[in-house]
């Protein structure tokens, strides 16, 4: 898949937005387990749309193969060195770590998903929801960055959202999804069977 470049505010991911890198000398993207997934592209500073790489604006590409196509969000161009640009992005749902949450206490799984956004300082753009039904106890005891609170680290399961204080720990996966985002959750939740949670960008 060519690389795709949209602007800053993009969220459905539905056309081509700014249009195609097809100049692209290379596009790789990095992704480790518990850790960073990361673009590296260099594009040379005379191809086509080569003006509109700006710090913000998100390229669509695909991580492997197989996988489907992920937004990430340019955070550095690097100086032209032989008329050649470094362009290096983040998965879009870094974006959760600039969001604050305030502490709260719940007694469900649905409660705890709901409670990151209700508690949220500022808005969130993704909408979870989840479909465990069995009660636990969640805790968030100081403000914290929605990826803190939640461990985020995208399309990776995460250490634990919040602490379980009853019965037996069964890890469950949760799932953000917006648009072509994919994000994972882990969490410590009193449940019998393995569930999750997802939530949508919202437009």
């Amino acid at each position: 898949m060519i690389p795709c470049l949209y602007a800053s505010m993009e969220k459905k991911f539905d056309n081509n937005g700014i249009g195609k890198m097809a100049d692209a000398h290379s596009c790789v993207v990095t992704e480790k387990r518990n850790g960073s997934f990361e673009l590296e592209m260099v594009y040379p500073a005379d191809g086509i749309h080569a003006d509109q790489l700006e710090e913000g604006n998100i390229i669509l590409a695909k991580p492997s193969d197989t996988g489907r196509s992920q937004p990430f969000r340019i955070y550095k161009i690097a100086t032209p060195i032989d008329g050649k640009l470094t362009v290096k992005a983040r998965h879009i749902s870094y974006q959760l770590n600039f969001i604050t949450v305030s502490p709260f206490a719940t007694t469900s799984c649905t409660g705890a998903l709901a409670g990151l956004g209700n508690h949220a300082a500022s808005e969130c753009p993704f909408e979870v929801w989840t479909d465990i039904s069995s009660s636990a106890s969640f805790r968030l005891s100081e403000p914290s960055s929605f990826g803190t609170a939640s461990a985020v680290s995208t399309a990776r399961c995460w250490t634990p959202l919040a602490e379980s204080t009853s019965g037996t720990d069964t890890p469950s996966s949760s799932i953000i999804t917006g648009a072509q985002t994919t994000a994972c959750i882990s969490s410590t939740a009193k449940t019998s069977s393995t569930s999750r949670w997802r939530g949508t960008l919202r437009a």
